[in-house]
């Protein structure tokens, strides 16, 4: 029977732990929590939906350990339906227990099961993304004299840590978070990948470090509150995440993107070391230097040679893979990229729009989909499918969002999961990587006028006056905008505490490139990587962005910036690449095309009177977070909500609060 249809047949069942001891080297686990079938009963407020992991490390033993892994790990079961374990581990020093949600989609045996252990017993890990160059690193290690019992990525982690120690994870290529127990010193080592794709969220005290691939768990037993800066930041700014460890809860934090924490006891005391270990703006730098000599078009194989390379790692998987289609540059790219460039036709396109109606992304989506040679399912951007996926998809993410456009993903991994594929390429990071948004424009030409490089701006305005008059009914749009980019957007309806500062999203002088860079390490792709990460796990799939390969977003840094915004376009190098693999009316296309969600008519088509309603069942308990004078039908009425780039935001935000702070 084909993979994708035995998930789809197996039955409903309720979670059941098979406990048992069993001794494993020089470590002794004492409980394990076994797999159920998918699918699972889930109680919607706990949807939190790759894999998932949990942990509890502590100088001394504490009761409290497994019963908060336990919780955790039953949480996350939309992380990982495959299969649940709760293991606790007494190493010699300190004490530990590890939990973990399994989504199987490479070596799918029970030897891959997790938590797993090295062959001596020593060495205990519980990882969740994946890792794209394991073949690679696992003929390497064999060569070194490594011996293997799985044919998966997760053994791997464990034997190069074993070889370079934590130098390893400066060879891995993929997203991630994992935490590893070497038993040899009691240390703990706990990783989040170079841009924070998969997310961990930690509760770190003087004794002990608690951590989990969700925060609502976490949040219940060690958190304070919301965290108010997180709330103020995103709603002004429209950027909820960023690289720092703020997350939405007071009193937990998230381990950085590119850093490791690395934790021993010391009596009853942890000693804890944050160590960042990717440097992305050292990396682009150097490559800039090194790129000077090549000229366009070299440079322009390159991209096409390193965007072919990542897209097609992203392809190894034991189970069936999709793509997502918005009908734009990006996600075209991918789709043709795969279909053509690497003749593999059976994936499946995935876009939320119609195909006979233009003020969707359906036409150009089908367009695509028929010139790569792949199929394609169409999510219909009806008002009665985003109603009732609208709370599904805020309890999905655990913290409030921006805009309706969120629904529209969470849909499109909806589908995908019912059809039975599990992995979904997607085009997120190419705007970021090589320059796609319109403020770019604004980056380069003000670069050029203050080192006087009057051919260059004159180029530059020349090639812009085309997409100004072809977009220029966006002008109300990016002028509602232009707020939050300054920093001048506030909050009028949440009772925001004293204190909080203004965040600006970098406006200002500077390298053209270094606010680029920006865009990936805190202003932009932050956030979009959480709605991504929140919204495909809430339907147990995975996906996988070629665009975030670090080669292609270093590349895209170092590229000079006249291959990047270029007669009047963005990520021109990425439209000269594919020349030959996508057609021209998506590859030059100026109008940016993503998830048309038509946010107004769905508001008046009974949105808004839902999430009013949501909020009035509740309005009693609005009072500690509302600034008086709060009227509601006012407020957020649909033409707030439609016009004020902040009203969606905060309102969303106040219906976070009063489902996770009810008072």
């Amino acid at each position: 029977m084909a993979l994708h249809h035995l998930y789809q047949e197996m039955q409903p069942g309720r979670m059941t732990c098979v406990r048992s001891r069993k001794k494993v080297g020089k470590f002794f686990s004492a409980q394990t929590t076994r797999a159920i079938p998918w699918p699972h009963p889930v109680d919607p407020s706990i949807l939190t939906g790759m894999c998932g992991i949990a942990g509890w490390f502590s100088a001394t033993r504490s009761d409290k350990g497994v019963p908060i892994v336990q919780k955790v790990v039953d949480s996350q079961f939309r992380r990982g339906p495959d299969h649940q374990e709760v293991q606790e581990i007494a190493s010699p020093l300190g004490y530990c227990v590890f939990g973990h949600n399994r989504l199987s989609i490479i070596d799918l045996s029970a030897h891959s099961n997790q938590p797993i252990f090295d062959t001596t017993g020593q060495i205990a890990l519980v990882f969740n993304g994946e890792l794209y160059n394991y073949i690679e690193l696992r003929d390497e290690l064999k060569a070194l004299g490594h011996e293997f019992r799985t044919t998966g990525d997760t053994e791997v982690v464990i034997e190069a840590y074993k070889r370079w120690g934590h130098d390893a994870v400066e060879r891995f290529n993929g997203m991630f978070a994992f935490g590893l127990l070497d038993g040899r010193d009691g240390s703990l080592w706990l990783v989040r990948d170079r841009f924070g794709v998969k997310p961990l969220f930690l509760a770190r005290r003087p004794e002990l470090i608690a951590f989990a691939s969700s925060g609502q768990c976490l949040a219940e037993e060690f958190a304070t509150g919301p965290n108010w800066r997180y709330l103020h930041k995103g709603i002004t700014t429209l950027n909820f995440d960023d690289a720092s460890a703020d997350c939405p809860y007071e009193g937990l934090e998230q381990l950085k993107p590119g850093h490791m924490i690395v934790a021993k006891p010391q009596g009853d005391r942890l000693e804890i070391q944050d160590r960042p270990w990717y440097d992305l703006r050292a990396r682009a730098a150097q490559l800039r230097e090194e790129i000077t000599a090549e000229s366009d078009a070299r440079l322009t194989e390159r991209v096409l040679e390193t965007f072919r390379a990542a897209t097609e790692i992203r392809l190894r998987a034991d189970v069936p893979v999709a793509v997502a289609l918005s009908g734009g540059l990006d996600s075209g790219s991918v789709a043709c990229m795969v279909g053509l460039g690497l003749e593999h036709r059976e994936v499946r396109g995935f876009s939320f729009g119609d195909p006979n109606d233009h003020s969707t992304e359906g036409p150009l989506a089908k367009k695509l989909a028929d010139h790569a040679g792949i199929g394609i399912t169409f999510i219909p951007p009806d008002a009665d499918r985003v109603r009732a996926a609208f709370l599904p998809t805020l309890e999905a993410q655990d913290a409030p969002f921006a805009s309706v456009s969120q629904v529209a993903q969470y849909l499109v991994a909806e589908q995908v999961r019912k059809e039975g594929f599990l992995v979904l390429l997607g085009g997120q990071g190419g705007d970021e990587g090589y320059m796609g948004y319109r403020k770019y424009f604004g980056f380069v030409l003000k670069e050029a006028a203050r080192e006087k490089r009057y051919g260059d701006l004159f180029a530059l305005a020349t090639g812009l006056a085309p997409t100004v008059w072809a977009e220029r009914s966006q002008f109300g749009l990016y002028r509602r905008h232009l707020k939050r980019m300054q920093g001048q957007a506030q909050t009028s309806i949440l009772a925001m505490p004293g204190g909080i500062e203004s965040t600006s999203l970098g406006i200002g002088g500077g390298k053209a490139w270094e606010r680029q860079m920006l865009d990936i390490t805190k202003f932009s792709l932050p956030t979009l990587l959480r709605y991504e990460d929140r919204n495909s796990m809430g339907h147990s799939i995975e996906t996988r962005l070629p665009f975030l390969d670090y080669s292609m977003l270093e590349l895209g840094l170092a590229l000079p910036e006249r291959l990047k915004v270029r007669h009047g376009f963005g990520k021109w190098a990425i439209r000269e690449a594919v020349k030959s693999l996508v057609p021209d009316a998506v590859r030059i296309n100026k109008m940016k095309v993503g998830f048309a969600v038509d946010q107004a008519r769905l508001l008046q088509e009974g949105l808004g009177d839902q999430l009013r309603g949501e909020i009035r069942a509740n309005l009693a308990k609005t009072k500690p977070y509302v600034s008086p004078g709060f009227d509601l039908d006012r407020d957020f009425s649909n033409a707030r909500l439609s016009e004020t780039t902040t009203a969606m935001p905060e309102m969303l935000s106040l219906i976070w609060l009063l489902r996770r702070f009810p008072g």
